[in-house]
């Protein structure tokens, strides 16, 4: 069975590399998202990530699936979003602040559209599921489960 090297982003937002065990790319992806982790970079254990050791070249490829930002960009919106919500800002205002602070534009819009979403008395996951390009199913279900216990 092929090995496969990974660099993913676990629930807290670390970074893990290793390698996995599995028939395909699709099959290491769906184990590696059993195991709560959002894949980075994929590639066949003995091929070359390409120039600079970039994933997402010749030989190697990175597994976005057409998002909007990487996964690493992606954790550290996470890790941004909930220093400030820990910080005591509310929600609508720690998107506001991330919003004056997003380069991307596409991403940028995503996140107006969130605010919007929040200022109009949605919940943040309702927001987020409009956009499934850029979140995925688990991380729109740890925002729920955060918005349950009243620990987002």
């Amino acid at each position: 069975m092929p090995k496969y090297r990974y660099s993913a982003i676990d629930a807290s937002g670390a970074q893990k590399t290793g390698r996995i065990d599995a028939s395909s790319p699709d099959e290491a992806n769906a184990k590696l998202s059993q195991q709560g982790l959002m894949v980075a970079s994929l590639n066949a254990e003995g091929e070359k990530p390409g120039k600079g050791g970039k994933p997402g070249s010749k030989k190697g490829f990175s597994l976005n699936f057409g998002k909007v930002i990487s996964v690493e960009n992606l954790a550290i919106f996470t890790r941004q979003m909930a220093t400030l919500l820990q910080a005591g800002l509310p929600l609508l205002r720690s998107l506001e602040v991330m919003i004056r602070q997003e380069k991307n534009q596409r991403f940028k819009d995503i996140l107006v559209a969130l605010a919007d979403n929040v200022r109009s008395g949605n919940n943040l996951s309702d927001g987020l599921q409009q956009h499934p390009k850029v979140f995925d199913r688990l991380f729109i279900n740890m925002v729920k489960a955060g918005e349950a216990g009243g620990v987002l």
